[in-house]
């Protein structure tokens, strides 16, 4: 009985009727002082009218089982729903993973539902659709939307600081190109003429930063074929079948095809220049949000920001937490796409006006940009007031 006050003379439940006592086989003679103790006791349990007089000064009240109960601090948090798409399901968001494995979310008085979307493009347009409440993708597709008239959209947090995009080639066209690592970096951005390289998405951190490597090696964008294919897993499984000859995405995705022989790596992440120090991916979200439902903003961003700083100052966990996400990756090449990225996660996932200055540069550069050229100053398509 909820709010029942502590046995009464060793008795487990003193508030029963006779006849239950009777069933218990508690007939032994001595008993019969003691149920007259209780007699007064039983004609109220027993469901005896009320006399209108008032609780005995020494005995507690007696509450009913349907009495609402206080809430206390300990009782469980309601937790308000959020909805977070990621453009792409690989390491690069590493941070985000951390966070949900490790419950900040709920911690900040959370209940996420996460969702995987194929490239930047289609989950900025989930976002501005209102499927969803926030966005993990590129920081292009907020400068796309922006000077395309579109300006709802605003990144609130920089979760990846800088290109991690990896270009993998099928094995037996990089051996008949007789390309290496260590082949100049124009040479192998030239070696994309005339193949078919694979895009998660139109709009995608992917698409214009193939336009980037183009646009820096001379190549027009017509003399390679960007087919759109959605996800990492996506690329991987078209490389493999020869539906295309070469695509790039984040770790692990490019060491797979690597470690399954079909695969491999010729360009490595920051070695085209210019593409350090952007908004690479980051948390993006709606006006309406902002102005609505500070509170969740700042809860979500919170939660990012805990799992950005975790990947930096408990990383051998976060490499296990990582390896169980991506079973079926080989541990090794977890491990090390976990090393390879820790420097692209901005600590407290700060931006600035030259991040953007950057990332408006990239846009316009591989002319994937609207007849607008929207504001860098904060406060019009990024902010840090939930960072602070």
């Amino acid at each position: 009985m909820a709010g029942s006050p502590p046995p009464l003379w060793g008795v487990a439940n003193p508030f029963v009727c006779l006849q239950d006592i009777d069933r218990e086989g508690l007939r032994v003679r001595k008993a019969f002082l003691f149920i007259g103790l209780l007699s007064i006791i039983w004609l109220t349990a027993c469901g005896q009218p009320s006399t209108g007089t008032s609780t005995p000064e020494n005995q507690p009240p007696v509450e009913s089982q349907t009495t609402p109960q206080p809430e206390t601090p300990d009782m469980k948090q309601e937790l308000q729903p959020v909805k977070i798409a990621l453009s792409v399901d690989n390491l690069v968001f590493t941070p985000i993973f951390v966070a949900r494995e490790k419950k900040f979310f709920e911690e900040e008085g959370l209940e996420p539902q996460f969702l995987s979307l194929e490239g930047g493009g289609t989950t900025v347009q989930a976002l501005v659709g209102r499927s969803i409440d926030f966005a993990g993708a590129s920081g292009g597709t907020v400068v796309l939307g922006h000077s395309q008239g579109n300006d709802s959209i605003v990144n609130v947090a920089n979760i990846v600081g800088k290109a991690t995009l990896q270009v993998a080639m099928r094995k037996q066209l990089v051996d008949e190109l007789q390309l290496t690592l260590e082949t100049p970096i124009l040479d192998r951005i030239q070696a994309l003429r005339g193949r078919v390289f694979g895009i998660t998405s139109p709009g995608s951190a992917s698409d214009s930063t193939l336009l980037f490597y183009l646009e820096k090696a001379g190549v027009d964008e017509s003399e390679v074929k960007k087919v759109a294919v959605g996800s990492g897993a996506g690329l991987v499984a078209a490389l493999k079948q020869g539906q295309i000859d070469a695509f790039h995405t984040s770790p692990p995705n490019p060491q797979i095809t690597e470690l399954e022989g079909y695969g491999q790596v010729i360009i490595s992440a920051g070695e085209v220049p210019g593409l350090d120090k952007i908004v690479y991916d980051g948390l993006i979200t709606r006006k309406d949000i902002i102005d609505e439902k500070p509170e969740l903003v700042k809860a979500v961003v919170n939660a990012i920001v805990r799992g950005i700083n975790f990947t930096h100052d408990h990383t051998e966990e976060t490499i296990e937490l990582m390896k169980k996400i991506f079973p079926n990756t080989d541990p090794r090449l977890v491990e090390r796409g976990v090393q390879s990225l820790l420097d692209a996660w901005p600590r407290d996932g700060l931006q600035d006006r030259t991040d953007w200055e950057n990332t408006l540069a990239l846009q316009q550069d591989t002319e994937s940009i609207g007849a607008t050229i929207p504001s860098i100053e904060e406060g019009i398509m990024w902010t840090n007031q939930f960072l602070r």
